[in-house]
């Protein structure tokens, strides 16, 4: 049983588990085979060595740095001992530790490591040697994780000459390169010359290898990977079907690099709007990917949690948690509970369930990912800051917006300290920071945090980036809620050219830069203005997502409240008629049908048909009742118009305990001074003084 061909061996199955995606099976296979290797050929043997770096490595997938780390340590410690401190092995060492820091978010260490083995290989084999590149690359890449993109540039730069030196300009390794640098490029919005180095390598590939060979076929991968992320989405996908094609005649359709081309176009699909393209073509390569690899190998659980991503985005939320389900089952038997990708699917899970109004689901798994990351990780670790704002985005959704605001707070304190106040995900954590004091009506603290994370993300990424385009919108938005409508008009204009021209008339985000644009005209009472950018936004999203899609519900209910606003109230009773109907196939429960049932209420209330307007209040304030909770701030606005319904047709002693329930419940969820709150102080207020009453020791009602 201790022979060494037994301990190679055994080695050898973990690998295959390893690569098989069964990390928890090969785990106590390689533990056992670097085990038996220490006490039969001792601590400091070569096999030895090589068994507890395996078993390190595998620790890493199993999202257990702390035991990996220490075993890398000990490798460290006894190959620079036994072969001294610039032997191949050493620096290998030293690699795979860093990626464990690395993992940790242990930066400073990391980086010192990589710059170590880097140091070493380029005194020990030269700076051309492609050990030394791919060290300066790793350097590289950890630099570009920490944001600090123009060093980064430098060292990738370096690199690449070094490459073409020593390798040639159409050397494989080479093209690898240019495609980093662009990468690099991109990240500092240098999309201009980006493209430029994608095509240029590209052009060379299909002169050298031929337009079908891989490495061509991996190249042009790379450029429609990067016009996707940049926006041209309309010239990334026939660039797709072609690496689809071509890797599907080399390969075949199983093989993990075809499986995940053709995911990647599922999704492509799915941003252009080619919905049941893109969710037949995304079944397909699930089937494929669990007879070829397993349902518990890592490239069947993306596929899987692609799939759900897309029927989630396709309004089939039935369909969407039994995918989840079997995904989380699958990766909690693979890698166990607390996996960084069994966390991930259970984020989903819990975002699905939010989509459908299960939030107390919801909030019990997000907890719970929550404190799988603060014991595994720390409290100060990105992936834990991540589930904090998973979570302040959950609580802002469920109306908790008081315990949100805290957590976000939270969350730009700790991503300032991990990351820097300059930092792309500091910038984004302050803007989720402002939103939340909007939503709480902090709206001069929210100016002040809003300004800074604007100012940021125009330095950073430069003023027609698309997370600066966010930034701007947002601030629209708190401008508009701050009564500023000549200041905030403008900026959502600005927001719809520059997307419009980013992103293409028909992306949802340039449809949301409608909506708002559409929301800023009703504000200032510019009816006819606002008309045509809601029917192009509903023409848009019938077209790509059909009529029954909850965005679609949700631009139908917008037109009615216009038509309502603009006295055709017979235009707008036959489609809201329609959009109730619609919404309630999706649920009587459903959020777009509760918003109908609302719309349907105030048209019944505006034509003068108030025991229809009684009746489907009522029904509304059940159903958000069950979606919602009672307290949330959207069941309580119901309360609100139902009690105002009742006070209309003279049932005074049935609206008054609503009208109470209304103040009580908005200033627990939303604060005293918030408009919200005040609305409601104020019909209470109104109410008791047309009954002759004064509120009795309560001053709240007379601010």
């Amino acid at each position: 049983a201790d022979h060494p061909d037994t301990l190679a061996s055994m080695n050898n199955l973990g690998l295959l588990l390893k690569v098989a995606g069964k990390y928890r099976e090969a785990e106590p296979v390689m533990q056992q085979a670097a085990e038996r290797a220490e006490a039969m050929l001792g601590p400091s043997h070569p096999c030895t060595l090589r068994l507890l770096d395996n078993a390190a490595l595998l620790m890493q997938e199993l999202g257990k740095h702390q035991q990996a780390e220490s075993i890398l340590h000990k490798v460290l410690d006894r190959r620079e001992l036994a072969f001294g401190p610039g032997h191949p092995e050493t620096l290998q060492t030293l690699d795979h530790l860093a990626s464990v820091l690395q993992a940790v978010q242990r930066w400073a260490q990391a980086d010192q490591l990589l710059q170590r083995a880097w140091q070493a290989r380029e005194a020990c084999l030269g700076p051309t040697h492609p050990d030394t590149i791919t060290s300066i690359n790793s350097r590289a890449a950890l630099l570009v994780k920490l944001k600090r993109r123009q060093e980064a540039v430098e060292l990738v730069r370096k690199a690449l000459a070094a490459n073409e030196e020593s390798l040639g300009h159409v050397h494989n390794g080479t093209f690898q390169w240019v495609g980093s640098l662009a990468d690099v490029l991109q990240d500092l919005g240098q999309k201009v010359e980006a493209e430029q180095l994608y095509r240029k390598v590209l052009a060379r590939a299909e002169e050298a290898y031929g337009p079908a060979h891989p490495t061509t076929i991996s190249i042009v991968n790379d450029l429609a990977s990067f016009l996707a992320d940049i926006g041209e989405v309309i010239e990334a996908e026939p660039l797709l079907r072609r690496v689809v094609k071509a890797r599907e005649s080399i390969w075949g359709p199983a093989h993990p690099d075809t499986l995940q081309s053709l995911s990647r176009l599922a999704t492509q699909l799915t941003v252009v709007g080619e919905l049941d393209e893109a969710l037949e073509l995304s079944q397909k390569v699930a089937d494929l990917s669990m007879e070829a690899c397993g349902g518990s190998h890592p490239i069947s659980l993306t596929i899987l949690h692609n799939t759900a991503t897309l029927l989630q985005k396709m309004g089939r939320h039935a369909e969407v948690d039994p995918v989840l389900q079997r995904c989380f089952q699958a990766g909690q038997a693979a890698l166990g509970t607390t996996h960084p990708q069994t966390l991930q699917v259970l984020d989903k899970i819990a975002a699905v369930l939010a989509s459908v109004g299960k939030y107390p689901e919801a909030e019990v798994i997000s907890r719970g990912v929550l404190s799988a990351r603060e014991e595994s990780y720390g409290y100060s670790h990105v992936d834990t800051v991540l589930s904090l704002s998973r979570l302040a985005q959950l609580l802002q959704m469920m109306g908790n917006l008081v315990e949100a605001c805290h957590l976000f707070e939270h969350v730009a304190l700790s991503t300032e300290a991990l990351m820097g106040p300059n930092h792309p995900d500091t910038m984004i954590a302050l803007d989720s920071y402002a939103t939340a004091l909007r939503l709480n009506a902090r709206l001069q603290e929210a100016e002040h945090v809003a300004k800074r994370a604007l100012e940021g993300a125009r330095f950073t990424f430069g003023s027609s980036h698309a997370t600066t385009l966010q930034f701007l919108s947002n601030s629209a938005l708190l401008l508009q809620a701050m009564g500023k409508h000549m200041e905030a008009g403008p900026m959502f204009r600005i927001t719809l050219d520059a997307r419009e021209a980013l992103l293409g008339p028909h992306h949802q985000d340039t449809l949301q830069a409608l909506i708002n644009l559409a929301a800023h005209f009703e504000a200032v009472g510019h009816y006819e203005e606002a008309e045509p950018l809601v029917r192009r936004v509903l023409s848009c999203r019938e077209s790509s997502l059909g009529r029954s899609h909850p965005e679609t519900l949700s631009s139908m209910n917008n037109l009615v409240l216009l038509l309502r606003e603009t006295g055709r109230l017979e235009q707008a009773e036959n489609l809201a008629q329609d959009t109730l109907k619609k919404a309630e196939t999706l649920g009587s429960n459903h959020r777009c049908a509760i918003q109908a049932l609302v719309s349907m209420a105030a048209l019944m209330q505006a034509l003068g048909r108030h025991q229809e307007a009684e009746v489907l209040f009522k029904r509304a304030l059940r159903s958000s009742e069950v979606t919602f909770t009672r307290s949330h701030p959207s069941t309580l606005n119901i309360v609100s118009n139902l009690a105002a319904q009742l006070l209309v047709v003279g049932k005074h002693l049935e609206a008054e305990p609503l009208l109470w329930e209304a103040v009580e419940g908005q200033e627990a969820a939303l604060g005293p001074s918030h408009p919200d709150t005040l609305q409601a102080v104020n019909s209470l207020a109104a109410h008791l003084m047309a009954t002759g009453r004064r509120p009795a020791g309560g001053p709240l009602l007379w601010q």
